[in-house]
């Protein structure tokens, strides 16, 4: 069994023993209220606890078959002498072989069969990113989830690694992992800012002041204040008419 197989089938045991702990635990759990309440079935329990193990076992076998089946017979000397190391969440790369953990399995792709790798849809105020995986001869790309907070910069060594050899001329954007030229100074792709340009000092404009409108006066109306006299004129002999 090769180094690289041996480490993931650990993993994946890790992960399966793990999850089939928490399940015991939460069975024990509940035996011992069942225990207390003096309502406590010993074989039913124990049937529970082998339950368990067994489904964990079986879900660790179709996970490590899941993650062979991706690697044709033809290529497993080529993965087993390829070292792959870390490169970010989840995400292990060798000379020749990408390996990304994706939730409950893996995904194996050969170096020889990618024709592009970018960050697709994503900004830049956003914990989670995504990153879309390109295959030869394949119109839908594989999509996979990263952290975007402490791994920023995996979309541009992923690309790198895709694309080690440039031109002088061009250059990796360390945002999206676009390649283009090296003196753009936003992305073609994501439109990141890729050169800080020195500001540009320009003389302020001359403030003229403008002198303000003099007020104008309205022009009372003198037909209304002599309408509104008479009005106020009559309402008061009318209330005096009432209290005497």
């Amino acid at each position: 069994m090769n180094d690289n197989m041996a480490r993931i089938r650990a993993k994946i045991r890790n992960d399966v023993a793990l999850s089939g702990a928490s399940w015991g635990f939460l069975l024990a759990v509940l035996f011992l209220v069942q225990a207390i309440r003096k309502k406590g079935n010993l074989y039913f329990m124990a049937g529970c606890f082998l339950t368990v193990a067994v489904i964990s076992f079986l879900v660790y076998l179709w996970r490590t078959a899941a993650v062979k089946k991706q690697i044709p017979r033809k290529d497993m000397d080529s993965f087993a002498h390829d070292h792959l190391e870390k490169a970010g969440p989840g995400f292990y790369l060798g000379e020749e072989w990408l390996v990304f953990e994706d939730r409950e399995t893996y995904r194996i792709l050969r170096k020889a069969d990618l024709s592009d790798i970018r960050e697709y849809c994503t900004h830049a105020e956003n914990v989670k990113g995504l990153i879309e995986v390109f295959l030869n001869g394949k119109a839908r790309p594989e999509r996979f989830v990263f952290d975007r907070k402490n791994h920023a910069d995996l979309p541009g060594n992923l690309r790198s690694w895709l694309i080690p050899d440039l031109e002088a001329d061009m250059a990796v954007c360390p945002f999206c992992g676009n390649v283009q030229a090296a003196d753009l100074v936003f992305c073609e792709n994501c439109g990141a800012r890729l050169k800080a340009e020195a500001p540009v000092k320009t003389a302020a404009p001359a403030v003229r002041s403008i002198p303000a409108a003099p007020s104008v006066q309205p022009k009372r109306d003198r037909k209304s204040l002599f309408l509104l006299g008479l009005a106020v004129t009559a309402i008061l002999a009318v209330f005096w008419q009432l209290l005497m």
